[in-house]
């Protein structure tokens, strides 16, 4: 009887450690990291924060569920796929490695929920590198969208949340002057301390850089277009493989805050052993909030498809300078969901097409379907 007590404890340990939702207190328990790790799963946990860092702190990095907002009048693009020229593995920073620089510069939103604005900042500045074939390096300020896109903003703070694809509008209508992270001096508008903590409460037509030679007016560049992207991951890939990385919002549950990646060891010949592939799938915690990151590439890791992207908490944050995994063409975290992007450049290929989103005011039934239709006619062309 004594043994079978102890049995029944031990089971009960098990199943309140491993299947019942675990709470955070301050960045994640110990003993929920420890959860995560003995579980042996595609990724593995650690304390990305210090352990000052409350669960308020925590959960002014991420947004609401209106950052899903998609009720606009963007266009979608459709790209005419040909899936054999869409590679297995792609990274942005080794593809146009002549803007690798640019491209894998991780910012940091501070403790407020900017990354709407940081998000796409960092986007088009690898757009911009790219589609001027390396000549034009330029940081785009976040805080130039945050303070002075008044309609990108859920209200009248800008670390309340607030809606990347109007950041994409906002540097097509009215552009964006250049900045740096907090701290840097860099550009015309780099990130304020009040910008990384609180969030300004005003727009400046004017850069705050004293030291910054080129006038706000004449600093800001502007896009062409913006629009939106299908959910279908073939359409994302060849997106980000013709013109670099798009902003995505994905949900955010309590794990994500300890992503570390995945772990490798090598084995006594000197060979690389991959132990856990370090893509992220949600397991455990509770739904915190939204979330917009920068999708850069893609890829493959014992069978696990997996996207590429970047954080902005930093480089710190995560396993490979606060880059990250996570599940791709599964709707993880509902990472295809709400897809954006936008160019410099004002002509489409004779392989890309723009149509009216279905998700625009009055929709016509025609084009709803020739929207979900689309995809899979283009797919049988090329089959």
């Amino acid at each position: 009887m004594f043994c079978f007590r102890n049995y029944m404890i031990h089971l009960l340990f098990l199943f309140v450690l491993f299947a019942l939702p675990i709470s955070i207190t301050a960045e994640l328990e110990d003993e929920f990291i420890q959860a995560i790790n003995k579980r042996k799963l595609t990724w593995t946990a650690r304390h990305n924060f210090a352990k000052n860092v409350s669960k308020d702190d925590l959960k002014k990095l991420v947004g609401t569920r209106s950052d899903f907002y998609t009720s606009d009048e963007n266009p979608v693009l459709t790209h005419r796929v040909n899936m054999s020229s869409i590679p297995k593995y792609f990274d942005s920073r080794n593809h146009w490695h002549w803007c690798r620089d640019v491209i894998s510069h991780v910012r940091s939103q501070g403790f407020c929920s900017i990354a709407w604005a940081t998000a796409p900042a960092s986007a088009m500045s690898d757009r911009t590198c790219i589609e001027s074939g390396g000549r034009v390096k330029k940081s785009y300020s976040a805080e130039d969208i945050m303070t002075c896109c008044l309609e990108c903003k859920i209200d009248l703070n800008p670390c309340h949340g607030g809606w990347h694809h109007k950041a994409w509008n906002f540097w097509v209508k009215k552009g964006v002057a250049s900045g740096g992270d907090y701290g840097s001096k860099e550009g015309c508008k780099p990130n304020s301390e009040v910008a990384y903590h609180h969030g300004p409460p005003t727009c400046e037509h004017k850069c705050s850089n004293d030291h910054y030679q080129i006038p706000y007016d004449e600093d800001k560049e502007y896009g062409r277009f913006t629009y939106k992207l299908s959910e279908d991951e073939r359409q994302i890939r060849a997106e980000i493989l013709s013109h670099g990385a798009v902003t995505s919002v994905m949900d955010v549950y309590e794990d994500f805050f300890s992503y570390e990646g995945g772990v490798s060891v090598l084995d006594q010949n000197g060979k690389c052993l991959i132990l856990s592939a370090g893509v992220y799938q949600h397991f455990y915690g509770k739904y915190v909030g939204t979330h917009v990151v920068k999708i850069f590439g893609w890829g493959e890791e014992q069978g696990e498809k997996y996207w590429l992207a970047a954080n902005s908490w930093g480089p710190s944050w995560g396993n490979s300078n606060g880059t990250f995994k996570i599940t791709r063409g599964a709707q993880e975290c509902e990472i295809e969901r709400e897809v954006r992007g936008g160019r410099t450049l004002g002509k489409l290929s004779p392989r890309e097409y723009l149509w009216k989103s279905p998700n625009s005011a009055k929709p016509k039934q025609n084009l709803q379907a020739i929207y979900f239709l689309l995809p899979f006619l283009l797919h049988l062309v090329n089959s």
